[in-house]
């Protein structure tokens, strides 16, 4: 699955569509608001709810466990460039992110070595 639900804390209700193709995120706010960007992006799903569910369980509902409440950090991309972004982080990268402020969520990035 190239996206996923990644929740930013256990006691909000916000929560990040991720696509893996970007490294980012395509849709932030409320579960509602989510979802309702997830079917306007990608059409409805009959999975949604369980997305949500791992996601309140987990922190993701990556197969895979990217972005779960213990992952410390995850792979992200501005567009210009590519590193590890703290999981604390994250409310805050998706926010400039969909702001198109990339300097500013690039800045919270460690770039992997092929980017310094």
């Amino acid at each position: 699955m190239s996206r996923f639900i990644v929740k930013f804390a256990p006691e909000t209700d916000a929560y990040a569509l991720w696509s893996l193709v970007v490294d980012g995120p395509v849709a932030v706010g409320s579960r509602a608001e989510v979802t309702r960007d997830r079917i306007e992006l990608y059409g409805p799903s009959d999975r949604l709810d369980a997305a949500f569910a791992a996601a309140d369980a987990r922190g993701t509902s990556s197969i895979h466990g990217v972005g779960r409440w213990d992952d410390p950090v995850v792979v992200a991309a501005t567009g210009t460039c590519c590193g590890e972004l703290q999981r604390a982080d994250l409310a805050e990268f998706c926010a400039h992110m969909l702001a198109q402020n990339h300097d500013r969520a690039a800045a919270l990035l460690t770039l992997d070595e092929d980017d310094v």
